[in-house]
């Protein structure tokens, strides 16, 4: 039996589908076809504990992101074949822009030669290099910035140091991967630029933007495990 017919046959599972009914409606098969199809993209989730996997997908469903790796708004993470769920840079931003009070919105990595210091209150000065030329310079760390329709600015930075140190405090798989050398499929070792963005703006939102319910929700329920009681429906 292959893992995507064993993930099949739980979706169609009589009360398991009950539930997806009660949440989604019509969009159950629809769902229910995505979540088989994610299931078999990889070894890891293949192997994946299926009740974790399915609350992650309706966690995202619920915030109305889609949810797929390969688009940046929220996906499962594996850790001991149980699914964590998580929230990608364009996540952030979408939940954000929501609210309706962000006028401005962005993270991304900042070249040699981009920081010039900081101003009076200790934010970030950062001068941007033509876009031609930025190639060629290495990267020395990672900003976030917003400005909301009331016109309050905040902008952050830190050093790729400060990423790594973030990355290593926060995941078991990027230490052991840090310490033994080997190819890893945790995302701060395959995917560190993503994951500094993100890590980037979660930070900015969390500490300085306008928290919407759903962003306080996303905020919870990043890198959580999650798990679903189809008798009480929790």
């Amino acid at each position: 039996m292959s893992e995507q017919t064993s993930m099949s046959i739980y979706l169609s599972n009589e009360k398991t589908k009950k539930y997806l009914q009660s949440i989604l409606g019509e969009r159950t098969n629809q769902f229910i076809t995505s979540l088989t199809s994610l299931a078999s993209s990889s070894n890891y989730l293949k192997n994946c504990d299926r009740n974790s996997l399915l609350a992650c997908a309706l966690k995202a469903a619920s915030m109305d992101l889609p949810f797929d790796p390969n688009l940046g708004f929220a996906w499962a993470v594996p850790y001991k074949n149980t699914a964590t769920f998580q929230i990608g840079c364009k996540g952030y931003i979408q939940l954000a822009l929501r609210t309706g009070r962000y006028k401005a919105l962005n993270s991304r990595d900042v070249r040699e030669g981009e920081f010039v210091g900081r101003d009076f209150v200790g934010d970030p000065i950062i001068e941007w290099i033509p876009d031609d030329v930025r190639p060629e310079k290495p990267v020395i760390g990672y900003m976030a910035g917003m400005e909301l329709t009331n016109g309050f600015r905040k902008i952050i930075f830190w050093s790729i140091q400060e990423v790594e140190d973030h990355a290593l405090k926060y995941s078991q798989s990027f230490r052991k991967y840090k310490q033994t050398g080997k190819s890893s499929e945790t995302l701060w070792a395959s995917q560190f630029d993503k994951m500094a963005r993100k890590t980037l703006m979660k930070s900015l939102i969390s500490k300085f933007g306008i928290m919407s319910t759903d962003m306080q929700d996303a905020i919870k329920s990043d890198h959580s495990s999650l798990k679903i009681d189809f008798d009480t429906g929790n």
